[in-house]
């Protein structure tokens, strides 16, 4: 029983206390709600005058087109600003811009007429005072470059078109195809000392003792009197003067090693007055039919007088490689000094 009691007056007591409490926390929570709003009240306050102190920065309107939507106002009033001080100052600095300006006109191609007339502006343009044509520079004349489309040549190009010109030396492809192609045939017998001679010079570093035993002269004297009563005399004498005036001219600047050209200096200061025919000997001579068939390309020589003369010079290499053992010895070959090599480095 006395249980049962203590329940029932806990019960109440606490159903008391909630019936005082709750006025009490709606009356709290009121309050809140009331100092939130002064809150947000003053926030908005705030931002409407951060929008009044801001300048306000209106996008240019495209010309020849009406606005798609009146301008906004703006919420606070502004002052009324007097026509007179924003318009004519507008316009003067537009003039001033046009005339300083230099303006490119593009050019009309000739003989045909526009396809449709230049378009003007909705607004109405300030009359250009004389001073803004006056103003416009030479550029604003099209040159030449521009209406044609095409860029003259510089200075130099033009040098270089005039010096391909001017020079012989560069033959066309024309020329070149239409010269008879002329070939040499070295006998066999003869090519081994070729290449013996590379490598005793160029790789063993030697060199042939000079002035030779039996000279490019006499080996030519020595063939004429060979051939005297077997062909035609004439004929060979102007082969083999021919053979010995290109061995004269191409004998420093084409039959030489690289080894070999100090050599051939201190040879051309020593024997200045005679030919390097009475000098130099067979394995030189022999190095000339390499290159004689190049060269013979560039003569105006028809195709008989070309096989003509390539029947002399294959004979007079058929007598060189009958008498090989007395032209061609490796005992002609020296070792070079050592300051010969310090001029030849």
């Amino acid at each position: 029983m006395h249980l049962s009691r203590n329940k029932k007056n806990y019960r109440k007591h606490t159903s008391q206390q909630r019936e005082t409490e709750h006025p009490r926390r709606k009356k709290e929570k009121e309050k809140d709600k009331d100092s939130d709003k002064e809150k947000d009240k003053d926030k908005d306050k705030d931002r409407e005058k951060e929008r009044s102190a801001t300048p306000t920065i209106d996008k240019p309107r495209p010309r020849g087109r009406p606005p798609s939507h009146p301008p906004q106002q703006p919420s606070h009033p502004q002052p009324p600003q007097s026509d007179t001080t924003n318009v004519p100052e507008k316009e003067k600095e537009k003039e001033k811009e046009r005339s300083a300006t230099p303006t490119i006109d593009k050019p009309r191609p000739r003989g045909r007429p526009p396809s449709h007339p230049p378009q003007q502006p909705s607004h109405p343009q300030p009359p250009q005072s004389d001073t803004s044509k006056k103003a416009t520079p030479v550029s604003s004349v099209p040159s030449s470059q521009e209406s044609t489309g095409t860029t003259t040549p510089n200075t130099t190009e033009l040098q270089k078109r005039k010096r391909a010109r001017l020079d012989g030396t560069v033959e066309s492809e024309e020329t070149y195809m239409s010269k008879i192609e002329v070939k040499v045939k070295i006998p066999d017998e003869l090519k081994p000392w070729l290449v013996d001679d590379w490598d005793l010079i160029t790789r063993q570093k030697q060199l042939l003792q000079l002035p030779c035993k039996a000279p490019v002269d006499a080996i030519l004297q020595e063939y004429v009197k060979f051939k005297l009563g077997k062909g035609n005399k004439d004929a060979i004498l102007e082969v083999t003067q021919g053979i010995r005036e290109y061995f004269n001219v191409m004998l420093g600047t084409q039959l030489l090693y690289k080894f070999e050209r100090p050599q051939y200096g201190e040879i051309k200061a020593e024997h200045a007055d005679k030919p390097m025919s009475t000098v130099y000997g067979a394995i030189h001579l022999l190095r000339l039919f390499v290159k004689l068939g190049g060269m013979l390309a560039y003569t105006a020589l028809d195709e008989k007088s070309v096989q003509l003369l390539l029947t002399h010079i294959h004979d007079f290499l058929k007598y060189m490689k009958n008498n090989v053992s007395s032209l061609f010895s490796l005992s002609d070959y020296m070792v070079a000094p050592p300051d010969y090599h310090r001029k030849a480095i």
